[in-house]
């Protein structure tokens, strides 16, 4: 398993750093943990650049898991309608 604990602050300009740590994370086998505890600033970008993560996770048959989602993180998400791709919606497992 690979834990990854997201920034309290993503905002547009953490979105570079955010897609490079990703990266290696979506070929990985082992499910993927992210930790949207702590986030309590997040842009669309970022949202985007995390939905673009868990769309590829999905399409590889790879597991993605939330431990702990910050409510600023889930009302951003359900706001620009990507809690379904996220999984947010399904109980934060996709």
């Amino acid at each position: 398993m690979n834990r990854l604990t997201l920034e309290s602050d993503l905002g547009i300009e953490s979105v570079d750093a955010l897609k490079h740590t990703l990266m290696p994370l979506v070929a990985e086998h082992d499910v993927v943990v992210l930790d949207a505890s702590g986030v309590d600033r997040i842009h669309s970008a970022a949202l985007q650049t995390l939905c673009a993560f868990a769309l590829e996770r999905r399409a590889a048959g790879r597991a993605l898991r939330y431990d702990g989602v910050a409510p600023e993180f889930a009302d951003a998400a359900r706001l620009l309608a990507l809690d379904v791709p996220l999984g947010l919606a399904a109980g934060g497992v996709s």
